[in-house]
């Protein structure tokens, strides 16, 4: 059997963000709001590029246990999730 690369457990899966169309919230799929946000919206807030903001994340990368996140400077960090890059903005 193929792995589709889902994730499975209920608790990853609550924090995992429901796909949305431009303009909506990140919203958790519980219906929280996400205190993250992906690459595409974070580049457009940072005035750059999604492929420069990835590049800037891999170049920012450190890992501490099994996780890997970037502090990207003001605040900023990025996350990594799997194979994708989640950023948090200050509050």
């Amino acid at each position: 059997m193929k792995s589709t690369g889902m994730r499975t457990s209920r608790t990853e899966a609550d924090h995992e963000t429901v796909d949305h169309a431009a303009g909506q919230d990140n919203r958790l799929r519980n219906g929280a709001l996400s205190p993250y946000v992906g690459v595409d919206d974070a580049a457009a807030r940072l005035s750059t590029t999604p492929n420069a903001l990835r590049a800037r994340c891999r170049r920012n990368a450190r890992r501490d246990g099994r996780a890997v996140s970037a502090h990207l400077g003001g605040g900023i960090v990025a996350i990594k999730f799997g194979v994708s890059w989640r950023i948090r903005f200050p509050d």
